[in-house]
């Protein structure tokens, strides 16, 4: 019986070392913004089952690790993008995929560099000529749209002005800022 075991737990941590840590591809094409950024990578378990995979960043060194920070979150298009978001803007950030296994081991990408934009400073006003229930709608859609334009580009000193007729059918704007 103890041949048994003996052979069994031998056979076992021949097989625990032969698993490696997944390896992990970093796509070297990304996109930026001021405060967020997105990356791409491949992943091959190696043998052992990956049970987390994500993006580790740095501002600080050149090779980010999960002790770092990290983003899970994803996005779905032609594959999984990672979001790596409160990023600072104008910063010069390292950042790489990672994939954990079920073992604990880690597998790393190479680190891209990534330099944030400047963050936009688009503004805007809204002349509230509706009911209030569409006023509310429409500032709400436009704070929002402009939220999201400041944190993904560097477009500075645009003003716009949002106006709203009830009586008017269709929606009309201009590259001069009016809409």
């Amino acid at each position: 019986m103890k041949k048994i075991l003996a052979s069994t737990l031998l056979a076992l941590a021949t097989v625990l070392a032969m698993a490696q840590a997944p390896t992990v591809t970093t796509d070297t094409r990304f996109a930026r913004g001021a405060t967020m950024a997105f990356g791409r990578a491949t992943f091959s378990s190696n043998g052992s089952a990956i049970s987390e995979r994500g993006f580790c960043w740095s501002s600080e060194t050149k090779e980010p690790t999960i002790n770092d920070n990290v983003t899970k979150t994803v996005l779905s298009n032609n594959g999984l993008i990672f979001w790596m978001k409160n990023l600072q803007p104008a910063t010069k950030y390292y950042a790489r995929a990672y994939a954990k296994a079920a073992d604990g081991s880690v597998g790393y990408g190479d680190a891209i560099k990534i330099v944030t934009l400047p963050k936009g400073t688009i503004t805007w006003s809204y002349d509230n000529g509706g009911a209030e229930d569409a006023n509310t709608r429409i500032n709400n859609a436009v704070g929002s749209c402009v939220d999201y334009w400041n944190d993904l580009t560097s477009i500075s000193d645009l003003y716009l002005n949002v106006h709203y007729g009830a009586s008017t059918p269709t929606a009309d704007c201009s590259y001069g800022g009016w809409m």
